[in-house]
């Protein structure tokens, strides 16, 4: 453990932040005893030394860091293939290719480019989108459709507990 400390503290992009004395216990020399090491500059803001509290001979280090956070995009949209009109898509494949066909270019960079944007373009028509949101928890790959369906169906019957009636208990109970 001791090495691998020494052996980050000696790197070159290590940088220390601590420059003045944190330590020092009556007439002996002040040392720098505390440090605040970090690979960026700017992680690191107002490094302080404040005076011991009681009757410590260690300063108290106050600084600010600068971190980074992880945004995750909200929702996103997404082509519904569940739902698209593929005899449209079909027919747009047919025409495409008969264009491509008819192209010329030889070199496979232009001829991908082509396809893509061909592709692109064909699935915005006849595709529909849906927004999806991917904070939401997706279900274990075990659960299936009858599976969701009997938790939905007992979800829906759990009103017995604010009416508290003997019918709707039985219909729980049931499910």
């Amino acid at each position: 453990m001791h090495d691998q400390v020494y052996e980050y503290m000696t790197r070159d992009d290590a940088l220390w932040h601590v420059t003045k004395p944190t330590h020092k216990r009556g007439n002996t020399t002040a040392s720098t005893l505390d440090l605040v090491l970090t690979n960026e500059e700017d992680m690191i803001d107002e490094v302080k030394t404040l005076a011991p509290i009681g009757k410590s001979h260690l300063s108290v280090l106050s600084f600010t860091f600068k971190g980074y956070t992880y945004t995750q995009e909200t929702s996103k949209t997404i082509p519904n293939l569940k739902r698209g009109n593929y005899d449209i898509l079909r027919t747009v494949y047919i025409v495409s290719n008969t264009e491509f066909s008819s192209r010329g270019d030889q070199r496979i960079q232009s001829n991908w480019e082509f396809f893509g944007e061909t592709l692109n373009h064909a699935i915005d028509q006849p595709i529909s989108k849906v927004m999806i949101d991917p904070s939401k928890a997706k279900p274990a790959e075990w659960i299936d459709r009858s599976i969701l369906t009997k938790v939905w169906q007992k979800d829906r019957q759990y009103k017995y507990m604010g009416t508290r009636s003997e019918e709707d208990y039985k219909s729980y109970r049931r499910i």
